[in-house]
């Protein structure tokens, strides 16, 4: 199902991404399970966002959560903005850039993603 995604459109002001990985820290996860949200953006965050201030408040509240990995998909030039993230969980960094148009390209994404939630 993920493979038929499409992404397009959006503004120039920033994405919710912060509200966006909180929403997902309060998913009803079951007991004894690794606990994952995956963030793919093309844009930076909104700063202020609706609930969440900013990245080291997000990264407090993911702790808080008790997630164990944010694994984020995004371009290059906003893997530092987007590191403090790892403050509060474990994660990884993949390039949206090195992926061209079409669902084939992000299927070909999700093995990498599936295999650093597992390691």
């Amino acid at each position: 199902e993920v493979g038929k995604l499409r992404a397009g459109g959006g503004g120039g002001e920033g994405e919710s991404s912060l509200d966006g990985v909180a929403e997902a820290a309060r998913s009803p996860f079951r007991e004894q399970v690794t606990r994952v949200v995956v963030l793919i953006t093309d844009e930076a965050p909104k700063r202020p966002d609706g609930e969440q201030e900013g990245i080291e408040a997000t990264a407090k509240f993911l702790k808080d959560k008790r997630i164990d990995q944010i694994h984020v998909v995004t371009v290059p030039e906003l893997r530092k903005e987007f590191a403090p993230l790892w403050d509060g969980a474990k994660g990884s960094y993949f390039n949206l850039k090195e992926l061209n148009e079409g669902a084939e390209s992000f299927e070909k994404l999700l093995p990498d993603v599936s295999k650093a939630i597992v390691d």
